[in-house]
């Protein structure tokens, strides 16, 4: 009996230990401290605001791509970075793609950006702040 008792309390302190949840479509508020696996594409749409504190990993599961039209501030530090990259068995996704001068107020600071099939981030008419992070890994294509 009391091994059945402590299996059980075993597998429940896994279950609350994991904070791992499935996102996709358009975000605002606050993301993180915690993993999250991307399951379609994400955005940050005109007029929102994303903060994505330090500590959060976002696990690409497909060629899902990051668009932001708003403002974005990925906010790691320099022992905690905010990391964008693949869960295991996928090869690539698609990026984030910074678009038109509202999202010229983001900041991304000690990311890693890495496992991209379109560059790790494109700018489109805009003009986020990067700093103290890391682009690694990513491919680009040239027409």
């Amino acid at each position: 009996m009391k091994k059945a008792n402590i299996a059980c309390i075993l597998i429940l302190l896994c279950c609350s230990l994991s904070n791992a949840q499935d996102i996709s479509g358009p975000l605002s508020g606050t993301l993180g401290p915690g993993t999250y696996y991307v399951v379609g594409d994400i955005s940050v749409q005109n007029g929102d605001s994303l903060l994505i504190a330090a500590g959060t990993t976002l696990l690409m599961t497909g060629e899902h791509a990051f668009s932001v039209f708003g403002h974005l501030h990925a906010a790691g530090t320099e022992t905690d970075s905010v990391i964008f990259n693949v869960n295991t068995g996928v090869s690539y996704w698609d990026g984030i793609h910074f678009h038109n001068p509202t999202s010229s107020s983001s900041i991304l600071e000690y990311c890693l950006v890495r496992k991209s099939n379109n560059r790790g981030i494109s700018l489109v008419m805009s003009s986020p702040t990067i700093s103290h992070c890391r682009i690694q890994d990513n491919l680009a294509s040239y027409s």
